[in-house]
């Protein structure tokens, strides 16, 4: 695999590990409302599924490649565009604070 793709894997890999650390459901659903998405989106994959592009879950690791490698790397998400500036900014946001507070 090219360094481009394997990096864009771990990238959105990490994004998962990190939502599932530091993003409680109150910061679920502010995603949800930053990126227009119903606060009923389905967070996580069910088994029977194949990738995790139609969830809330699959759109943030999504949203996170963006945020951090930018448009050159194809973004996957089914629920929405690539973030925008202020949901970027928030994705930044959480990965420089969230880390610090966390056992608050």
């Amino acid at each position: 695999e090219s360094l481009e793709k394997v990096s864009r894997v771990l990238v959105h890999e990490l994004a998962h590990v990190f939502a599932q650390r530091y993003l409680s459901k109150a910061l679920r659903d502010e995603w949800l409302t930053l990126r227009g998405l119903s606060p009923d989106t389905r967070w996580f994959m069910r088994k029977d599924e194949k990738n995790d592009y139609r969830t809330a879950h699959g759109d943030f690791a999504e949203c996170v490649v963006y945020a951090f490698q930018g448009p050159l790397q194809e973004f996957k998400s089914k629920l929405g565009p690539p973030p925008n500036a202020a949901q970027q900014a928030l994705i930044r946001k959480w990965v420089e604070e969230l880390p610090k507070t966390a056992g608050e």
